[in-house]
């Protein structure tokens, strides 16, 4: 399993949170209102005590605060001024040093800071460091690294990493290209997959059969290509990217789009921009200095709109009643994608395989059973766009459907955010059966 983790920087600090005081008192003429965190910093197990001074607070307003950080050693200090310096930018604060030896950091933040915005900013550096604990028992992630490139969004190239979920810890290997590889017994003849997060399984998965596209192609390595919130265009962008670079290589491919997402994702009104907060560059930075991303990520929950906070109970509702407004949109954009992955194939000379993947707002949730059942309806609706559009084209090899259930428990059927199978299909339908029913 260690073969499986990337190493973290060894100034990196582990920080351990011992007790958090708030304070509120007086000193001559000006109120004080401060915070204090008191840690021990590993592995010389030193003090560290953080304090907000509200020096001069006029009508709801800070005029002059001060943040002192007492007792760093030098290699610690470096890290913290960085964390002090991002979750200003985060909250919104304007910050400059004013002191800096070899055991005392000084900050004062300026121009009329509102008290909210100074409570963020002290929420933000607790944040860090209660997050500095939380290395994962494996040294993994606690977030999926990715960006996106103007083109399609990817995982890291060229690397082995671990990130710790809800549902367990998830295993990655990636070659060049950003592909998540899922090594089989048949190495000498992969499948090479393009698609989002159901299709490249962010999810644990244990037993002999490590991801479900095996369930059809037997257990062939695997190259998944794609990211959360990868869309279908976007999915075809990543497979020019391949196709140029494997130089005529690339000859069979296979296309994974999953109805609960991607109807939505192939109309205009997606902007894969606004949906994934992270850019390509960025890739490095986060593999390279994951506590540092997580308080970025942090400070733009509270401060930004590109994160989103998933309500289970409300996101089924919410997705049909999307549908229900844009089922004739969706329909057209979803001839135009054909028509591109006819292109595609041209250009390319491909052998294409797709594979289709249930919508997960197609279930209905029993809480008081704490179960899942399919709705026909709904299921219904959403494959008739696809078949209608599917039977008079002859682009696909081999099509296959994922039936995952008609009924399941909660745990069984979903990962914890409701929204990916992480069950095995309980049915795989093939070819004209597929659209049998239109």
């Amino acid at each position: 399993m260690s073969g499986m983790q990337r190493p973290r920087k060894e100034y990196s600090p582990s920080v351990s949170v011992l007790e958090a005081i708030p304070i509120q008192a007086g000193l001559g003429e000006f109120p004080i209102l401060s915070g204090i965190i008191c840690c021990r910093v590993n592995p010389r197990r030193l003090v560290l005590i953080l304090m907000l001074y509200d020096t001069k607070k006029i009508g709801g307003k800070l005029k002059r605060s001060k943040m002192a950080l007492i007792r760093l050693p030098p290699r610690v200090k470096q890290i913290v001024q960085g964390w002090l310096k991002i979750a200003a930018e985060a909250a919104a604060i304007n910050i400059t040093v004013i002191k800096l030896n070899h055991s005392v950091i000084s900050f004062i933040l300026f121009n009329s800071v509102s008290y909210t915005n100074t409570r963020c900013f002290f929420l933000i550096i607790s944040f860090c460091l209660s997050t500095s604990t939380a290395e994962g028992r494996q040294n993994c992630f606690s977030f999926l690294p990715h960006g996106y490139n103007d083109f399609f969004v990817h995982l890291p190239k060229s690397e082995r990493f671990c990130v710790e979920t809800p549902d367990g810890i998830v295993n990655y290997r990636t070659n060049q290209h950003g592909a998540r590889i899922i090594k089989g017994d048949f190495s000498e003849t992969p499948i090479y997959a393009f698609g989002e997060s159901q299709l490249v399984e962010i999810f644990p998965r244990d037993g002999d059969v490590k991801h479900a596209l095996w369930e059809v192609y037997g257990k062939h390595t695997l190259f998944l290509h794609g990211a959360p919130n990868n869309g279908p265009n976007e999915t075809l962008e990543y497979i020019r990217y391949v196709a140029r670079q494997s130089a005529g290589d690339l000859q069979k491919i296979t296309i994974g789009i999953n109805l609960g997402f991607d109807l939505f994702r192939i109309i205009p009104g997606w902007r894969t921009k606004e949906k994934v907060p992270y850019a390509s560059s960025d890739i490095s930075f986060m593999m390279e200095y994951p506590t540092l991303h997580s308080i970025i990520n942090f400070g733009k929950l509270l401060t930004g709109d590109k994160f989103e906070v998933i309500d289970s109970q409300k996101q089924i509702p919410r997705a049909r009643e999307h549908f229900d407004k844009k089922e004739e949109e969706i329909n057209a954009y979803f001839v135009l994608w054909l028509k591109s992955i006819e292109k595609l194939k041209k250009d390319y000379s491909l052998n294409i395989d797709l594979v289709i993947f249930q919508p997960y707002w197609a279930y209905d949730s029993n809480r008081e059973n704490k179960s899942f059942k399919l709705n026909s309806l709904y299921e219904f609706r959403a494959k008739h766009i696809i078949c209608k559009n599917l039977i008079n084209t002859q682009l696909f090899d081999r099509i296959f459907y994922f039936d995952f259930s008609q009924s399941a428990p909660i745990a069984d059927l979903f990962t914890f955010t409701y929204r990916h199978f992480k069950s095995l299909p309980k049915r795989i339908i093939q070819h004209s059966n597929v659209c049998a029913d239109f």
